[in-house]
């Protein structure tokens, strides 16, 4: 008889799954489990080490106190616009409250989540903004590789993680699910993925009115690229109307928000008059920026007015990014960076020229592209890291104890 010989089943390798080899998926949820863990555990300390300020109350909206213990890991975020946001989400808005003027993308998406866990709206704003941060970043990494490389996509994606107001994509905030609208809207148009750009811009403009400035982002995208492949006046043709057909799903978010104001109100522009309640104005943009000057350099070192000191600090910083994009990027680029620094500059704040810049400029992917090109050319990531996050650590110190980091 023939000797029987034993088979012995190769051994099989496990590989990794997809969003372990797929950097664009591994890299930003490392980034932002490491940012998320660290501003858990700030929120905690900074409740014990900071007294906390007098809180401000919403119509119809019970403001949360400030409370210890293990509880405060989420309820010392519940913030200043954050309480907007939920009281829209639960009751929707009123007339007169100057509530208009938060846009509805972000309170739907509350209420839709929240009607899922069965009416849990502080943990469905927690599960949508940290959500579409995490999905914003593996976004940006995308866009950020197509149009530069891997090493820049890294950079760009910590330092937009890191930035002193970046705990605005974590809180009850619409910062995160703006910027993966925004993200996503440009990524698709670059890529000539019309229904998924139009689609994500009228994410945008239904979030925030600075939404446009994205719509117009794609438009202009839209025309180049199709005038590109046509020739002659009938090849324009096609591209203005097709940039129109663009233009309009775009806006389809606004547009649909003021249609159901005037619905109710008779009165479209609603949102815009609400403006006047939270005390800004219409402003020639170079007056707010002198104004803003002016005050931040008059008011360095003194107690409880240095806010205006930080604010100047960010604008310069956004300011210098948005050069080098106005400069070097592609045009669309330009249009979208220039209008997002220059639209909020045109309402400015009675007695604080730049409130809420921290939040404005946190959310123009073109700025960060700038920030990271520096550090890499400079050998300045570790230093430009460590500047950031000990601005994000104050920021976020400030903001839990309802100081005015808004």
């Amino acid at each position: 008889m023939g000797q029987v010989v034993e088979r012995v089943e190769p051994t099989r390798i496990r590989r990794p799954g997809r969003w372990m080899r797929d950097e664009s998926l591994r890299y930003p949820v490392v980034v932002f489990l490491t940012v998320r863990l660290g501003l858990f555990v700030l929120g905690i300390v900074a409740s014990a080490v900071i007294p906390p300020n007098k809180a401000v109350d919403v119509p119809g909206w019970t403001t949360p106190p400030v409370t210890h213990g293990w509880g405060v890991t989420f309820t010392a975020w519940e913030r200043w616009d954050a309480l907007w946001y939920l009281r829209i989400a639960t009751d929707g808005y009123s007339v007169g409250d100057h509530s208009a003027a938060f846009f509805p993308g972000y309170p739907l998406a509350i209420r839709a989540v929240s009607t899922l866990l069965g009416g849990h709206p502080l943990l469905a704003s927690y599960l949508v903004s940290n959500l579409a941060f995490l999905a914003a970043l593996v976004v940006v990494y995308r866009l950020t590789r197509h149009e530069f490389d891997t090493d820049l996509a890294r950079r760009t994606v910590v330092l937009l993680a890191v930035f002193p107001s970046a705990f605005f994509f974590l809180a009850p905030y619409s910062e995160a699910l703006f910027l993966l609208a925004s993200a996503s809207a440009l990524y698709a148009a670059r890529r000539s993925r019309w229904w998924t750009a139009v689609l994500a811009a009228a994410a945008a403009t239904a979030t925030r009115s600075a939404g446009v400035v994205v719509a117009a982002a794609v438009v202009f995208e839209c025309l180049r690229q199709t005038a590109a492949r046509g020739t002659g006046s009938a090849g324009l043709l096609r591209a203005v109307g097709k940039s129109c057909v663009v233009g309009l799903g775009s806006l389809a978010g606004i547009g649909s928000y003021l249609l159901w104001w005037w619905r109710r109100t008779g009165n479209a522009f609603e949102p815009f008059a609400a403006e006047s309640g939270w005390d800004r104005y219409l402003q020639w943009p170079w007056v707010t920026l002198w104004h803003g000057v002016e005050q931040g350099l008059a008011y360095i070192g003194i107690y409880a007015s240095g806010y205006h000191s930080i604010d100047l600090i960010v604008v310069v910083l956004a300011l210098a990014a948005g050069m080098w994009a106005v400069l070097r990027l592609p045009v669309s680029y330009r249009i979208y960076t220039a209008a997002s620094l220059v639209a909020p500059l045109c309402l400015e704040f009675s007695g604080r020229a730049f409130m809420s810049m921290v939040r404005f400029v946190v959310v123009v992917i073109p700025l960060f592209w700038g920030f990271a090109v520096f550090a890499r050319r400079f050998h300045a990531s570790t230093a430009m890291v460590a500047v950031f996050g000990a601005g994000l650590g104050l920021f976020s110190l400030l903001f839990v104890n309802w100081y005015w980091i808004y």
